[in-house]
């Protein structure tokens, strides 16, 4: 899991956890090893990723072609998974993928976000926030210059 999840949020008295990460190249791996870590079959899972076409040029003998799916190319699709001690569901949006994870066992779960989680420091955090409100300013005001522009072509006429 390390640092391609982001802990979003947890409610339940820890009994429930929310994470996002970016839909990249890396989400397929990470994604798998992280359900095999809280007990669920890698085997099963590789199959939410293959997708089946059936090519019809000779109707005699149809021919059944599986490739791989990538993240990117699954939006809005909700996957759920249970198993003994989690229910899992996957929302895939636009450019992150959200998972809801419910436990059983609030215990193995800490457990798990001790061992495979980089937390980030305080500072690390504030960077990171930081970054994200300069690129949000960034947007507010390449918007504002692109109504300012409508605007003046508007007065224009």
């Amino acid at each position: 899991m390390k640092s391609e999840f982001t802990l979003t949020g947890t409610e339940n008295n820890g009994f429930w956890h929310r994470y996002s990460i970016e839909k990249n190249n890396k989400f397929r791996n990470t994604f798998l090893k992280f359900m095999r870590d809280i007990g669920f079959d890698g085997e099963k899972l590789k199959k939410k990723f293959q997708e089946k076409y059936e090519d019809n040029s000779d109707d005699l003998n149809p021919v059944f072609i599986k490739w791989i799916v990538n993240a990117d190319e699954i939006t809005d699709r909700v996957w759920s998974f249970k198993n003994e001690k989690y229910d899992v569901d996957v929302f895939f949006g636009d450019k992150k993928v959200f998972l809801v994870i419910r436990t059983k066992d609030r215990g193995s779960m800490i457990d798990l976000l001790k061992k495979d989680i980089s937390w980030k420091n305080g500072e690390e955090f504030e960077k990171i926030r930081a970054e994200k409100n300069k690129r949000m300013k960034q947007r507010a005001l390449n918007e504002i210059e692109r109504h300012s522009k409508v605007k003046q072509a508007i007065n224009k006429k």
